[in-house]
């Protein structure tokens, strides 16, 4: 089941709760809510960063010529809105940990990210026996030309 990415504009009673819980010190404008795996609070660029990295629209290059979501399986879409009612006000600070296993128990690897692990195309059988060459000695590679 696929959850909404969403970024929150805190109003300033959100901003009050969300410093009492924590620390007075933390500065607190936005909320990144990740559905039921958490959510994250702090500054719009702080949240910023993770909520266009984890937008489902949005590809990263993993190599030449191939494009991925990071978290395609986990976020339906990526909203940003001001009015949001937020429960729980403590930051999730392994926050992207939760959202890794959750990514990986939701699907095996596809093709092309098990040939990105290796380095090596996915289809092709390779052998393991390695061919020598004859060594041939110093003073005779020298000279028998």
């Amino acid at each position: 089941m696929k959850h909404n990415l969403t970024l929150v504009t805190l109003t300033a009673d959100q901003i009050a709760k969300a410093k009492e819980v924590n620390g007075p010190r933390k500065r607190i404008t936005h909320a990144l809510i990740c559905g039921p795996y958490g959510q994250r609070f702090g500054t719009e660029k702080q949240c910023l960063k993770y909520f266009n990295a984890w937008d489902p629209a949005y590809r990263i290059e993993i190599a030449p010529g191939r494009f991925k979501a990071i978290f395609p399986d986990l976020f339906d879409k990526a909203v940003k809105t001001d009015k949001f009612d937020i429960a729980d006000y403590e930051s999730t600070w392994d926050l992207t940990m939760k959202l890794l296993k959750a990514s990986e128990s939701m699907g095996r690897k596809t093709k092309d990210e098990e040939e990105y692990a290796t380095g090596r195309p996915a289809n092709i059988q390779y052998s393991t026996k390695t061919e020598t060459k004859k060594q041939r000695g110093f003073w005779r590679g020298l000279f028998s030309r």
